[in-house]
């Protein structure tokens, strides 16, 4: 993503989603369950590479470059 985009809510809801780090700067990462309950406040970075995110649990993402 690029410095200080940041995606919409969605889901997957057919599989779970993968996300990995590779490189460049940090990344956030909100989850919700399925009835809109917050979950998790993810930052994938060299110190968190991989993260998943449950089938149909809504998700967004937004770079803090």
């Amino acid at each position: 993503m690029e410095r200080d985009a940041k995606s919409a809510w969605y889901r997957v809801k057919n599989s779970d989603e993968i996300w990995i780090y590779l490189r460049g700067e940090p990344l956030n990462l909100w989850c919700l369950d399925n009835n809109n309950n917050f979950l998790r406040n993810l930052i994938l970075d060299s110190n968190n590479l991989v993260e998943m995110i449950l089938s149909g649990y809504w998700q967004a993402a937004k770079s803090k470059g």
